[in-house]
């Protein structure tokens, strides 16, 4: 399946090259393209062999597009026809292009002034051709978004910080080589002299959903690859115009930062879990993983001891869905559980998720917690718990 993901990520890049050679030049499409291919959310997204990359390209070929149309002195029949069709596949790929299409506005009308809205008939006749074809399912989704969205939580004002970061700090290393490059090559921009309209359409993608999160969540950092290509093309366009005085600067940022994510690490990650639970456990033990806690921390904890589970168990039957929280069925499956359990239970839980919350509840009837917890954190993060914790059956 990954190969589909590397395949995506390649059309993306050859399409991201496409539309900078021709909008600016070929020395920045080379630079443009190496920093989209470094950015690392974008490489651990093909790793998961999912959606994500196909709508990386789906959202370059749509750059490419608009970029033809409005550069172009007559009007083209066949780049509208490609963005109608483009921007219909990417709506069919995941509902989060809309976002790439707002920033895409923001991006154009930044370039070009009222002539941007050339984009707006094609790209609306893409959205009439998705609802004909997938528009009783698309109703349908939205009628049942408190049970698809479950997952989701609100998200915090920081969210949009972290995720720039996770956009962007391996290119903060790997700019200043590009800049020697570049500058070594004598490039010079050819017709575009654009950085901070990208970077609003990058931020138009990321805010806009971060601010409708407050009131309906649905935002989750990973849908966020449909900025990637404004933020590569923002920093290729700065990077190429900078002066000498930016090599020494980006690398003293790329230093700070390393400094700064070394000792930012949270004790709860997977790789500390595995090394804790394999020092607590059992024989008679049942460890108990809620969220999607298990595949991570069981890739490094190879040993045999304890009986374990994900609560809800229909996690591990789908692995990489949380389910959908109904507290009554969540509490009988607690009840359950917590009764086959022969002797200790040890929780890897979020303390803020719904699931964990009526597991936990459901524990302290039956059973005390062993203080002081094995691991706890502030927030479940990336690695889905914030605590893991001994509860032994009350005398």
């Amino acid at each position: 399946m990954r190969v589909f993901s590397a395949l995506g990520l390649g059309l993306g890049a050859w399409f991201f090259w496409r539309f900078l050679s021709e909008a600016d030049s070929p020395e920045i499409a080379w630079t443009g393209s190496a920093l989209l291919l470094a950015n690392p959310l974008v490489l651990l997204l093909t790793g998961y062999g999912r959606m994500y990359t196909l709508e990386l390209a789906v959202c370059s070929a749509a750059l490419w597009c608009s970029w033809r149309i409005l550069s172009a002195t007559t009007a083209s029949r066949s780049a509208r026809i490609a963005l109608l069709l483009v921007s219909a596949a990417g709506l069919l790929t995941h509902n989060w292009f809309i976002f790439f299409l707002l920033g895409l506005g923001v991006a154009m009308l930044g370039l070009f002034g009222i002539k941007a809205f050339r984009l707006a008939v094609p790209v609306l006749g893409g959205f009439f051709l998705y609802m004909t074809l997938w528009g009783d399912a698309a109703l349908a989704q939205i009628g049942s978004t408190g049970e698809q969205l479950a997952w989701l939580k609100r998200p915090g004002w920081t969210a949009g910080l972290e995720v720039l970061a996770a956009h962007l700090w391996l290119a903060a290393a790997v700019a200043p080589v590009f800049l020697v490059v570049v500058a070594l090559r004598g490039a010079k921009p050819r017709t575009l002299s654009a950085w901070w309209q990208p970077a609003l359409g990058a931020l138009a993608a990321i805010v806009v959903p971060l601010v409708l999160s407050q009131w309906k969540p649905l935002y989750n950092s990973r849908f966020t690859v449909v900025a990637a290509p404004f933020l590569a093309w923002a920093l290729a366009a700065f990077v190429s115009r900078a002066g000498a005085v930016t090599v020494p600067v980006l690398t003293l940022a790329a230093c700070l930062w390393a400094t700064f994510d070394s000792r930012n690490v949270s004790p709860c990650n997977s790789r500390a879990a595995a090394v804790t639970l394999a020092q607590q456990i059992r024989p008679t033990d049942t460890v108990v993983y809620c969220r999607l806690a298990r595949q991570p921390i069981e890739w490094y904890w190879k040993g045999a001891a304890g009986r374990r589970t994900s609560f809800p168990a229909q996690i591990d039957a789908h692995p990489g869905y949380e389910g959908t929280p109904r507290t009554p069925e969540l509490e009988t499956e607690a009840a359950r559980l917590i009764a086959g359990a022969p002797g200790r239970i040890v929780a890897v839980v979020d303390s803020a998720s719904p699931a964990s919350q009526v597991l936990l509840a459901a524990l302290q009837r039956d059973f005390r917690p062993v203080e002081p917890p094995c691991l706890a954190c502030e927030s479940a993060g990336k690695h889905y718990f914030n605590r893991v914790q001994v509860f032994e059956r009350r005398p």
